[in-house]
């Protein structure tokens, strides 16, 4: 789903995730370089009004404890029936950060919606990415 977030937030490219983006040597010569791999899955002017309804989650909507000072954040919360999962998906202009709270039993969570702590959660990352 996160990687889904990556074609609204560039304009319409959806991105393959990666978690190593190079491995060198003790020489820096890199023995591996990750290969981005990006789609074209939605116009740009719909990617631009979808983003800019997700940024008023995070000014106005469930989404408020995501912001950060001096960063444009946008993104969206989601809460399941009961509070079996809570979780916040959201960008800035250069990254996209998935956080999912959840019990691996399906037990109900105490109260826990997406707005809650993971959108927190995501504020602190950014806060420290950006620091």
């Amino acid at each position: 789903m996160v990687s889904s977030y990556t074609a609204i937030a560039n304009g319409g490219y959806q991105i393959k995730p990666y978690a190593i983006n190079n491995i060198t040597d003790n020489y820096n010569n890199i023995l591996y370089q990750t290969e981005y791999y990006k789609e074209k899955i939605l116009n740009k002017k719909i990617a631009k009004k979808i983003s800019n309804l997700l940024h008023g989650v995070v000014i106005w909507g469930t989404g408020k404890n995501a912001q950060i000072n001096g960063i444009t954040v946008s993104g969206k919360t989601g809460t399941s029936q009961d509070y079996r999962d809570a979780w916040f998906i959201g960008y800035t202009e250069d990254l996209v950060l998935g956080i999912w709270l959840g019990n691996d039993q399906n037990k109900p969570l105490e109260n826990i919606s997406g707005g809650s702590y993971p959108a927190l959660l995501f504020a602190d990352i950014l806060y420290q990415y950006y620091k």
